[in-house]
């Protein structure tokens, strides 16, 4: 295999925080699957339809206390996107970029239909960029959680699909959906993200501020990917159509663990 380039400090910018379905019948704290068979001539559409409402922004707080005052305040400091992963009993768990929630105290997700649940922070991994965020409560009808791909079977040229939160504030684009295909795969992440070496897979589908911790889909509508990383520029260099994602192999044992202990 031949040498990848690594993505420099210089060259990756963290993201700071990018049919009706027919479930198969689970236990009340097992996560709800379902099996759909998507168009082979273009199935952005339907995936589009099934997995936007499971995309949610995440919003994430600060907690400060002023001792002129005597006042304690909550403040909004940023905000990225999460994949509805798994279920559980009358609530379920998020799953995220850990830059997007380390330097927050309060975390808040916003699905796509408006609704505002209160999350905390059941644990992270900072070695590969991931952090796991548990909701209570129902979640909007028609947000399933996502189900999970096999990243090692991608090829370079299939189809790639992100969903995502672009933006910020009152400028963020809810659900925004787009579209590419598998760049590169195995190529070597040295950036802040990261505390320990991780192999990303590279997608020209369009990343954007806020996309961070959202989804990258196959044609299956399966999550293979979660977007964490993007070439933007160096020195007078722009570059386009570069952005990598963390693959879901790399992480499901991470997933489990965190879900299950707190901890990898």
């Amino acid at each position: 295999m031949k040498k990848t380039k690594r993505l420099t400090r210089a060259l990756a910018m963290a993201l700071t925080l990018t049919l009706p379905l027919c479930p198969i019948a689970a236990a009340e704290d097992e996560t709800v699957t379902y099996d759909i068979v998507y168009s082979a001539s273009n199935p952005i559409p339907e995936i589009a339809a099934n997995i936007r409402p499971s995309v949610v922004q995440v919003l994430v707080s600060v907690e400060s206390w002023d001792s002129v005052t005597r006042k304690g305040s909550v403040d909004l400091t940023g905000s990225g996107s999460g994949c509805y992963i798994q279920s559980a009993g009358k609530g379920g768990y998020i799953l995220t970029n850990y830059h997007v929630v380390k330097d927050g105290d309060v975390f808040t997700i916003q699905w796509l239909d408006g609704t505002e649940m209160d999350c905390t922070l059941t644990g992270y991994d900072d070695g590969t960029d991931i952090a796991i965020l548990e909701f209570e409560g129902e979640a909007p009808s028609g947000a399933l959680p996502i189900p999970m791909g096999d990243s090692d079977a991608l090829q370079i040229g299939e189809l790639a699909i992100a969903i995502g939160n672009p933006g910020s504030g009152s400028e963020t684009l809810y659900g925004t959906v787009t579209a590419g295909i598998i760049s590169g795969l195995e190529r070597a992440a040295n950036a802040d993200n990261f505390t320990r070496s991780v192999s990303v897979i590279q997608t020209d589908a369009a990343i954007n501020t806020g996309n961070s911790g959202g989804a990258l889909l196959n044609a299956k509508g399966q999550l293979v990917g979660i977007p964490t990383l993007k070439y933007m520029y160096s020195y007078d260099v722009v570059y386009e159509g570069l952005g990598f994602c963390i693959p879901i192999n790399t992480i499901k044992d991470c997933i489990s663990q965190i879900i299950e202990t707190g901890v990898v």
